[in-house]
């Protein structure tokens, strides 16, 4: 009678612990699974980390302050650069991995100061037109741009926005 009662016991415990492994297995396949091509492109995000900077500068008639993809910045024109925060734009991307992406660059904008303004221009981007998101659906976006400075060109703070677009292929 002992034997009898232990035999179940070990017939049980084994269809249990198959019963929890097929259960596991079956909610292993949706976890592992790459998500759906709609997924990707409806959960795809950009998170700022840096702003584009000009940095403080002068000029005794017009000109040009580029900052460019790596942050460095130059001129064109009679400008003194002076210091201050410099800056390229930098966005993460995150996403689905490998992940192919389009870089939409933004139009030309507007910088102001109360009623002065300057033109933002000739964006530019890295990396330039698409790239791919990594083994882990992460990527990074960088812009740089022009600043046109006019003469005579009212000192101070100009801030102003620009749209980031990219779509995911």
């Amino acid at each position: 009678m002992n034997s009898a009662t232990k035999q179940p016991r070990i017939t049980r415990r084994l269809r249990l612990a198959g019963l929890c492994g097929v259960m596991l297995f079956a909610w292993a396949g949706p976890l592992w699974a790459p998500p759906s091509p709609g997924w990707c492109k409806n959960n795809t995000f950009l998170t700022p980390v840096s702003n584009l900077s000009f940095g403080t500068f002068s000029s005794n008639t017009t000109g040009v302050v580029n900052v460019n993809v790596n942050g460095i910045r130059t001129f064109t024109g009679d400008i003194i650069l002076l210091g201050g925060t410099v800056s390229q734009a930098v966005l993460n991307i995150s996403g689905c991995p490998n992940y192919l992406y389009s870089i939409i660059i933004p139009p030309d904008s507007v910088l102001t100061n109360g009623a002065n303004t300057m033109a933002l221009t000739t964006f530019t981007s890295f990396p330039v037109g698409s790239g791919v998101l990594d083994v882990n659906g992460a990527g990074v976006l960088q812009f740089g741009a022009s600043l046109t400075v006019g003469y005579p060109q009212l000192g101070g703070p100009y801030t102003g926005t620009y749209t980031v677009e990219i779509i995911v292929q």
